[in-house]
C-alpha cells in the first residue's frame, strides 16, 4: 500500500476566492513581428553560415553568464525553509499497471554543448525533437515508424535565416494542426535580442524554408529560459530577461496567433511582471486534446510562491491569466487568476549526486516544463510539477488542479519511493484522465537515466502507483553540471488521444544522449514507434498484450502478470544483441522467472497471443 503523508489532502484556496481577478500587468509593450521571408522557399540559402553561437560553458560572447548561472530568488524568510514535506509518497506499490513501454530511438546526439535542452512535439503522423546545438536550435523531424524524414538533423536557422542562440521549444497545435518552433536569437546587424517563431504551413512539417511561416521579434532584452504554449486566442510565453548581467524581472508575451497561422504580419505584446519572486517561476499552461477553455478564458501561467520566500503561513501555487486584445492592446491586462495553498514542501536540493564526484544541477525553484490543461466537458484539469526536497535528495512534487467552476486542489503527491535523486520532471494528462510524470533519475549508484511514472484515472488519490525505466544510464555525465533546463512530455493528438511521447537526457557515455519514446496506459492503442534497425527491442503492432512487470528494476525474480482473455502467451526475453535468453509459455495470472544468472543490462520481454504482441522492457540490476 502506498504511504502518503498529506497535511491536509483537501488543501483548497489561500484565504477566500476571490470575487474577481486581481490585475499585476496592463499596458503592455507592443511590437511589430518581422516576417523573415527566404530568397528561395523550396531551397536553403547557400550563403547562410551557422555560426558558433555554444559551447559546453554556455553561450558564446555572453560575459554575464546568463546561459550559465540562471537567476534564482534566495529564501527571504530562513526560519521557513527546509520545512517537512507533507505529501511525501514515500513507498509504491509496484504492483498496478503503470503503463505499456513502446520501441524508442536514441534522438539527436551529442552536439558538444551543455546542456541539450531536450523538446518534443508529435502530430497525426510526425515527431519533431529540438535540442541546443553549437549554432543555436537543432531538429529533426521523423515518422511515427522512427524514421528519419528529410535526412540528418539541421539548425533550425536554415529554414528561418536567423542565427539563433538555442533554448528551443518546438509544440504541436492541435486546434490548426501545425507544428511551432522557437529559440532566442540576435539580430546581428542591429545587436537586438529577441525571439524566433518557425510555423509549418501544413500538418506535414519539413527541411526547407518554404515549409514554415517564420517571424522575428526584437527586444532590448534578453529573453532567457522562455516557455511557450499555445491556448486558442493566442501563442503564449514567458521569460526571464536580463540587461547584460542585470536581471530585470519576469515578462509575458502573447503573439497573434491567428495572424502567424496565416503568415500575415503579427504583433507581439509584452506584460514586464517586474522582480517579484512569486513570479520568477511562472510557466505556461498547454492546451491538451482540442476542447478549449471556456470562452472568455485567457492564457493561464502557473507559479510557486513558497513560504519561504513570502514569509506567508502556507506554501501556495497559483495560477495568472493574460486576457489579451490583438485591437486595442490597452485593454490586454494580466491578472492572478487563483492562489491556492498546498501541502508544505522544500523546494529542493539545488544539485544532484551521480556515481562520479561530480554533481548534476537540479533546476529547482521553479515550475518544470510544461502544465498541462485539459477540459472534460463537466470539469477541467491542470497538472504541474516542481521539485522538492526527500531529505537530501531530490523528489518530484506533481498536483492535479480542477476546475468545476473554480480551480481547486483536486490531489498533490511528492514521488519519493526511495532514495534516488528525481528531478528534471515533465508532466501530461490524457484524454482518460490518466496522468503520467517523466524525469531524469540519478545517484550515487545510479547513472543519470530517464524514468516515468503514471497513475490512472481511477487509482487512489495523491499517489502514483509505480515507476518504470525509460532509458538507464550506464556512464556518469562529465557535462559541466549541467544536465538540461527541461525535459518534455506530450500526448499522441492522434487515434485514442492516450499515448504518451517523451523525450530527455541521459548517459551512455560520458557526454549526453537524448531519448525519443511512447507509452501507453493499460487499455490505451495508440500508435507504436519502431526502434532503429541496431535495435531489436521492437514492436510494430498496435493491439497490445495486457501484462505488467514487477519489480523493474529486478535484481533476481522477476513477476509478470498477464491479464488477456485467451490463456497461452508465448514469452520471449531478449538481450540488446537481440538474443533470445529464455523462450516460454506463460498462463492467465503472475508468473515468477529466475533471473539471478543474467547479467546486469536492459532486456526485452515479448510476449504473443493470439494476433496481439507486445514489448516491455525491465533492468536487471
Amino acid at each position: 500500500m502506498s504511504k502518503t503523508k498529506l497535511l491536509a489532502i483537501a488543501v483548497l484556496i489561500s484565504g477566500s476566492a476571490m470575487a474577481q481577478k486581481a490585475i499585476i500587468a496592463r499596458n503592455p509593450q507592443v511590437i511589430k513581428g518581422e516576417i523573415v521571408k527566404p530568397i528561395n522557399p523550396n531551397k536553403i540559402d547557400p550563403n547562410w553560415k551557422n555560426v558558433k553561437a555554444r559551447d559546453e560553458r554556455g553561450i558564446i560572447g555572453r560575459e554575464d553568464g546568463v546561459d550559465n548561472q540562471e537567476y534564482e530568488p534566495s529564501p527571504r524568510f530562513l526560519n521557513l525553509t527546509n520545512q517537512p514535506d507533507r505529501a511525501l509518497q514515500t513507498s509504491a506499490d509496484n504492483k498496478s499497471t503503470i503503463a505499456t513501454q513502446n520501441a524508442g530511438y536514441d534522438g539527436i546526439g551529442y552536439t558538444s554543448v551543455c546542456p541539450a535542452d531536450p523538446s518534443v512535439a508529435v502530430g497525426p503522423n510526425h515527431v519533431i525533437q529540438m535540442i541546443n546545438g553549437g549554432s543555436g536550435a537543432y531538429f529533426q523531424i521523423w515518422d511515427k515508424s522512427g524514421a528519419a524524414v528529410g535526412g540528418a538533423a539541421i539548425y533550425m536557422d536554415a529554414i528561418t535565416g536567423r542565427g539563433g542562440l538555442g533554448d528551443p521549444v518546438v509544440l504541436y497545435d492541435q486546434l490548426a494542426n501545425r507544428f511551432v518552433m522557437t529559440e532566442f536569437a540576435n539580430k546581428p546587424e542591429t545587436g537586438a535580442e529577441g525571439l524566433i517563431f518557425a510555423i509549418s504551413k501544413t500538418a506535414t512539417p519539413g527541411k526547407t524554408p518554404g515549409d514554415w511561416y517564420v517571424y522575428f521579434f526584437s527586444t532590448s532584452l534578453f529573453p532567457d529560459y522562455p516557455k511557450f504554449s499555445v491556448w486558442g486566442d493566442a501563442y503564449y510565453c514567458k521569460t526571464n530577461d536580463f540587461r547584460r548581467n542585470t536581471y530585470n524581472g519576469a515578462s509575458i508575451w502573447a503573439f497573434d496567433r491567428t495572424k502567424m497561422l496565416a503568415g500575415l504580419p503579427a504583433t507581439v505584446q509584452i506584460f514586464a511582471l517586474g522582480k517579484a519572486n512569486k513570479f520568477y517561476s511562472a510557466c505556461p499552461v498547454g492546451l491538451s486534446g482540442t476542447t478549449q477553455a471556456p470562452a472568455g478564458t485567457g492564457g493561464m501561467f502557473a507559479y510557486l510562491n513558497p513560504k519561504a520566500w513570502s514569509g506567508s503561513v502556507t506554501d501556495s501555487i497559483g495560477l495568472l491569466e493574460c486576457d489579451v486584445n490583438f485591437t486595442t492592446a490597452s485593454l490586454s491586462t494580466v491578472s492572478v487568476a487563483r492562489s491556492l495553498a498546498v501541502a508544505t514542501y522544500t523546494t529542493g536540493p539545488s544539485s544532484v549526486t551521480q556515481p562520479s564526484t561530480a554533481t548534476i544541477d537540479a533546476l529547482a525553484n521553479r515550475v518544470m516544463n510544461q502544465p498541462q490543461y485539459r477540459n472534460f466537458g463537466t470539469s477541467a484539469s491542470i497538472v504541474m510539477t516542481h521539485l522538492s526536497a526527500n531529505g537530501s535528495s531530490s523528489a518530484m512534487r506533481w498536483y492535479e488542479l480542477t476546475n468545476t467552476g473554480t480551480w481547486s486542489v483536486k490531489q498533490q503527491s511528492t514521488y519519493a519511493p526511495d532514495a534516488t535523486n528525481r528531478f528534471m520532471g515533465s508532466i501530461n494528462i490524457n484524454a482518460a484522465g490518466d496522468i503520467a510524470l517523466m524525469y531524469n533519475a540519478s545517484s550515487k549508484t545510479v547513472f543519470p537515466s530517464l524514468r516515468f511514472t503514471v497513475r490512472k484515472s481511477t487509482d487512489a488519490l495523491n499517489t502514483m502507483p509505480a515507476e518504470g525505466i525509460l532509458k538507464a544510464g550506464t556512464v556518469s555525465s562529465s557535462c559541466a553540471n549541467r544536465y538540461g533546463d527541461y525535459n518534455h512530455l506530450v500526448v499522441d493528438p492522434a487515434a485514442d488521444n492516450l499515448t504518451f511521447w517523451a523525450t530527455g537526457m541521459y548517459n551512455k557515455a560520458a557526454s549526453w544522449s537524448t531519448f525519443v519514446s511512447s507509452f501507453n496506459v493499460s487499455g490505451s492503442t495508440g500508435p507504436l514507434p519502431v526502434v532503429s534497425a541496431a535495435t531489436t527491442l521492437e514492436t510494430k503492432t498496435f493491439d497490445l498484450v495486457k501484462a505488467t512487470l514487477y519489480p523493474n528494476p529486478v535484481s533476481k525474480v522477476l513477476t509478470i502478470t498477464v491479464n488477456e482473455k485467451v490463456s497461452g502467451t508465448q514469452l520471449q526475453i531478449i538481450d540488446l544483441s537481440g538474443k533470445v535468453m529464455m523462450s516460454r509459455k506463460v498462463q492467465n495470472g503472475a508468473t515468477q522467472l529466475d533471473l539471478g544468472s543474467y547479467a546486469p543490462g536492459v532486456y526485452g520481454i515479448k510476449l504473443t497471443n493470439g494476433g496481439k504482441t507486445s514489448m516491455q522492457k525491465f533492468v536487471k540490476e
